[in-house]
């Protein structure tokens, strides 16, 4: 247990603890720094009133099965989860750039209608991944999110609130599972190899998405 009163863990401070299995953060904590507990044992967190996640902070815990990241969170940085499973609350603005890449554990993704921003290939090689619908609250997105997702995801709605006006370079390129598409009425171009290597049976829908 980290005690109260402590506002910021350093940089690579747990780094490779690999007995490290359990945290508990205090309500004065607030920023974890980079790689902070990156190739540790961890299986469970609890980021209570944590406000900054620094890069690659939880970086290849294999074994953590069960964290929420709460409203108070505002930026995640790259590559914060990688290989990990998360769960958002609604209030995180950010998903920084490869912050689920090659994560072999998310297969329900879930993100809060607060979402802003989506970074550069922040699901990329999620090959668990199945199936997405973007926030609302979506504004801006970076290449290639859903890069070689090749896998299993196969339905992906972009609702017509997103902000967004052209899909972004690489995003759903080689995801050869990938059957349906819905783009929302505001997306009204697409970037190169945006939709490359993309399944051949795959239905691009403007209208109405049903589930």
């Amino acid at each position: 247990t980290i005690p109260e009163g402590v506002t910021t863990l350093s940089d690579y401070m747990f780094w490779s603890c690999e007995n490290l299995k359990e945290i508990s953060c205090p309500d004065s904590l607030k920023t974890i720094g980079d790689s902070c507990f990156g190739h540790t044992g961890l299986t469970k967190v609890n980021l209570n009133k944590v406000e900054n996640i620094g890069a690659y902070a939880f970086y290849f815990d294999a074994g953590l099965t069960e964290v929420t990241i709460p409203a108070t969170v505002t930026t995640i940085g790259t590559g914060a989860f990688c290989n990990n499973e998360n769960i958002f609350e609604d209030g995180c603005k950010t998903i920084g750039a490869f912050m689920f890449f090659d994560n072999f554990a998310l297969c329900d993704l879930q993100m809060p209608d607060s979402i802003e921003t989506i970074g550069d290939a922040a699901f990329g090689y999620g090959i668990s991944l199945k199936s997405v619908t973007l926030p609302k609250s979506l504004k801006t997105m970076g290449t290639g999110v859903f890069y070689k997702c090749w896998k299993n995801l196969y339905k992906v709605i972009i609702p017509d609130e997103v902000q967004i006006t052209k899909l972004p370079a690489n995003t759903f390129e080689s995801c050869q599972a990938l059957t349906y598409l819905y783009l929302g009425q505001n997306i009204t171009a697409t970037s190169p190899v945006s939709l490359y290597d993309t399944n051949a049976n795959l239905v691009v829908d403007t209208a109405c998405a049903e589930d």
